[in-house]
């Protein structure tokens, strides 16, 4: 499907990104969505349904390359691997070298001739995308063909995740030849998104109306389209975006020149978590030094369990009171200080994260939050040679004070005011989420030793949720700890305890599964032991482990005695679940357990 976003910005407002690849399967464009949504929300997925007409199970080999080899290394493009590449293939897959370690021999002085230097590599010998290629028209047949299976099940999966992630999903159907066959499942296919409520922007079957001519409209025989028919297929999706979603308007939005992490005085390396103890942050930057101008952004967890938490700070506690502090109140609000101890309260939405702007020019504060302004304020200030700390304030004696166990996953400081557009797109998009390795930091941050805990009423599992103890036991491999738990045993197969890595080649920590009469305990390292169990009935695991050592009980009869070294891991224990590679829950189950202490 041929779109250009840039009529998608310039003439409809709206922002969009084209993520696919070559002849892309659906389900690279399953897997392509499960990415982007790890870091993303968009307002509405559009899918193009070519990629349902054709009835085959896997595609070529140099195809399957090029729609899996972008993907980071995770669970989703294990998956991807599997569902593009023939069995005989995926070796390679998962070790690419192999696919391309002898190309330099082949290279010659023309595989250059497309690309130069311009502070980085950039394509400029592009295809002639003026041209035209006459093509014959599709087939009007209204037959009906069945649907490739596994095409269907990645249509399915798709409409679930996108109904999961409360995300309105439209089909679109691009003009091209379609043969009969292929128009004939695409038919199925429509039958099928009518009864599951799913719109579909027809564009095949109604070039005519939608005004595309099939002598003129296209650029290749692979039946793509060149710049004439690009740019009525926009026009129709642009406009059709506009009249049925209420999407923000990006037109002249800064938010397309954002200022990058280059042009920021200080940016959040990786997320900061507080322990309220002795973590904070020194960015070691100075906001009232002199006459300066700035603006903050800032993306922060809401959540406030005392009086108040300090969010950041950049303020003397000596009289004359000056300088800026942020901090989390325990009445949903959130303080802010900006000036000569100019004060205000502005209201915190009821959600887990939240993002804030501050603009400073000369006297005149702006305070933006969640996409909307949510006041402003005028107030000179005296000099104050204090740096802006993260997580804590710097009290009247010079020493560091009301330590807070706050986290924030994004953190930029900019010399200058941002305009109103830049602070109003900044803290309206659900900005990129901490990666694997920054949430690991923090939670390696907020480790505090082994805490006694004790389940207080019996968990339920239902299949769809876990309960998060917040107990680290492996975050210092070599701390002793003793587990007790009650599991009740019934039909039902799952996982009742996990404190588990599943980093590929790195499998770690506590993982209790049943599958069908067979209890597996794994401990450490990955060592463990298996046990054969009966529906039914209820008994008790115990574990003790001291150092690397584990002693490992059930129902009163010692399954054995292991010794089982491990590598640290920051994540804590779940009831009734695990965490994937992404440290995102997965594999809730619906298990029961009774009772669980851990001290």
């Amino acid at each position: 499907m041929n779109l250009d976003t840039t009529i998608l910005c310039n003439d409809y407002g709206i922002g969009a990104y084209k993520l696919w690849g070559a002849t892309q399967p659906v389900w690279n464009s399953y897997y392509n969505l499960v990415e982007a949504l790890k870091t993303q929300h968009p307002k509405v997925v559009v899918l193009e349904e070519l990629c349902l007409s054709h009835d085959v199970e896997y595609y070529e080999y140099a195809n399957a390359v090029k729609n899996t080899m972008g993907l980071r290394w995770s669970r989703n493009k294990v998956e991807a691997i599997f569902a593009s590449y023939e069995p005989e293939d995926r070796l390679n897959a998962f070790f690419p070298l192999s696919q391309y370690h002898s190309r330099y021999a082949e290279l010659t002085e023309e595989d250059f001739h497309s690309y130069f230097w311009d502070n980085r590599l950039s394509e400029h010998n592009t295809r002639d995308w003026n041209a035209v290629c006459p093509m014959p028209e599709p087939s009007e047949t209204t037959d009906r063909q069945p649907v490739g299976e596994k095409q269907m099940t990645y249509l399915k999966k798709i409409l679930y995740l996108c109904k999961k992630n409360n995300i309105p999903l439209l089909v679109m159907k691009a003009p091209y030849s379609a043969p009969e066959a292929e128009k004939a499942r695409l038919n199925t296919v429509n039958d099928y998104l009518k009864e599951e409520g799913i719109p579909v922007l027809d564009c095949l079957t109604n070039f005519r109306e939608y005004g595309f001519d099939y002598a003129t409209d296209f650029g290749d025989t692979a039946g793509h389209l060149n710049s004439t028919g690009c740019a009525k297929l926009t026009a129709i999706l642009g406009q059709y975006l506009k009249d049925n979603y209420d999407l923000p308007n990006r037109t002249g939005d800064p938010l397309f020149a954002y200022a990058t992490p280059q042009d920021a005085e200080f940016i959040l390396g990786k997320a900061f978590v507080g322990d309220g103890q002795t973590f904070f942050l020194d960015t070691g930057k100075t906001l009232y030094s002199g006459s300066r101008d700035y603006t903050i952004f800032v993306r922060f967890a809401t959540r406030c369990d005392s009086n108040e938490k300090v969010l950041f700070s950049c303020f003397s506690e000596t009289e004359p009171y000056r300088g800026l502090l942020v901090r989390l109140a325990e009445d949903g609000m959130l303080d802010v200080v900006v000036g000569s101890n100019y004060y205000t309260k502005l209201a915190l939405p009821e959600k887990e994260w939240a993002t804030l702007a501050i603009t400073k020019s000369g006297n005149q504060y702006t305070f933006y939050l969640e996409g909307k302004q949510a006041g402003s304020a005028q107030s000179g200030c005296e000099s104050y040679s204090g740096t802006l700390l993260l997580g804590c304030e710097r009290m009247a004696n010079n020493t560091l004070g009301r330590l807070s166990a706050v986290q924030i996953d994004r953190f930029e400081l900019y010399d200058n005011a941002k305009s109103s557009a830049e602070c109003l797109s900044w803290t309206a998009e659900n900005r990129v989420n901490p990666s694997r390795e920054q949430i690991l930091e923090g939670w390696k941050g907020a480790y505090a030793g082994i805490e006694d805990y004790t389940l207080d009423v019996p968990f339920r599992g239902d299949g769809e949720a876990c309960l998060d103890t917040g107990v680290q036991l492996y975050a210092d491999p070599k701390a002793d700890w003793h587990l007790t738990a009650d599991l009740l045993l019934d039909d039902q197969d799952g996982t009742y305890l996990s404190c588990f890595n599943e980093e590929v080649d790195a499998y770690r920590g506590l993982l209790v599964r049943k599958s069908g009469n067979t209890l597996t305990v794994q401990v450490g390292g990955g060592a463990g032991f298996s046990t054969l169990v009966f529906d039914g009935t209820h008994n008790t695991l115990d574990i003790e482990k001291t150092g690397s050592s584990y002693t490992v009980s059930f129902g009163g009869t010692l399954l054995g005695r292991l010794d089982s070294p491990t590598q640290p891991y920051y994540g804590s224990l779940l009831v009734g679940g695990e965490r994937d590679y992404d440290l995102e829950p997965f594999r809730q189950s619906a298990l029961t357990v009774w009772s669980l202490t851990v001290e």
